[in-house]
C-alpha cells in the first residue's frame, strides 16, 4: 500500500490584500516571507539517536541519526543575520508581495516554480536512504 504525505500551504496574503482593498485601506502593506535555512541550537540538548537492531529502518540508521542530530541539515545563516535580511520587508521599506530571503531560498523558489513535481520529489529524497530502504524491503 502506498502512503502519501499531504501538505497544506496556507497563504493569507491574497485574501488580506483583497479585504484591505475592498474597505479602502491603503496603509496596509502585506509581505509574505519565504525564509531559507536558519542555524539554531535546536539539536543541542538532544540525546543520541538510536534505533533498535530489529527496526525496519536499521539499514539506514546512520542517515537517520545524522538528520536527527542536525548534522545532515542544510547549512543556514544565524538568526540575527536572517533578521537583518528580512527587517526592511517587515518594516514595509520594500515593496509588498512575496519575498524569498536567506540561504537556499532562491534554489527552493526556482525548484518550486520551474521543476516538475516528480523531479523535485526525487531531488529532495536523494541521500535520504530511501533507495536502500526500498531495496531491503522483505518480499
Amino acid at each position: 500500500m502506498d502512503r502519501h504525505l499531504l501538505v497544506f500551504e496556507i497563504r493569507l496574503d491574497k485574501p488580506l490584500r483583497d479585504a484591505s482593498s475592498r474597505i479602502g485601506t491603503t496603509r496596509v502593506s502585506i509581505a509574505t516571507l519565504m525564509i531559507g535555512t536558519v542555524t539554531t541550537p535546536f539539536h543541542a540538548n538532544e540525546a543520541t539517536f538510536t534505533l533498535p537492531p530489529t527496526s525496519r529502518y536499521a539499514i539506514i540508521s546512520e542517515t537517520t541519526s545524522r538528520w536527527a542530530s542536525g548534522e545532515a541539515s542544510p547549512k543556514g545563516c544565524p538568526a540575527k543575520e536572517l533578521a537583518e535580511l528580512i527587517l526592511p520587508d517587515v518594516l514595509g521599506q520594500t515593496r509588498h508581495g512575496m519575498f524569498w530571503r536567506g540561504p537556499n531560498s532562491a534554489a527552493i523558489k526556482f525548484i518550486s516554480q520551474w521543476v516538475p513535481e516528480w523531479l523535485s520529489d526525487r531531488m529532495m529524497s536523494m541521500g535520504q536512504g530511501l533507495d536502500e530502504l526500498a531495496a531491503s524491503k522483505p518480499q
